[in-house]
């Protein structure tokens, strides 16, 4: 595993259940499994883990935003790509929900 580190993983930002941001009362995001590219091979190889990183988001300028979101919160509509947040990683099958699809 140190020989794989650091992981890079590059995917889109999807909707989730709306559970998590709830529950964890902190913003949280859900990438695509289905647009993720990964450094170390595909999202099925990803070791199931909680992980330290940084994230950056990038707007595609194909959403809304401004306004606020469905949480009432007021969308970021700033967003330039050049900020960088500190994160953590979640990386597995999520048994607070009982998923049973690596996430």
């Amino acid at each position: 595993m140190n020989q794989q580190l650091p992981i890079r993983i590059v995917s889109k930002v999807v909707r989730g259940y709306g559970r998590g941001s709830k529950d964890l009362g902190i913003p949280t995001a859900n990438v695509s499994r289905d647009n993720l590219t990964c450094s170390i091979g595909s999202f099925d190889e990803l070791p199931t883990g909680i992980y330290w990183g940084y994230a950056r988001i990038i707007a595609d300028g194909s959403s809304d935003d401004g306004g606020e979101n469905k949480n009432g919160q007021e969308n970021n509509n700033k967003i330039s790509g050049r900020e960088v947040y500190t994160t953590a990683v979640s990386i597995g099958y999520n048994p607070t929900y009982n998923n049973k699809e690596k996430t």
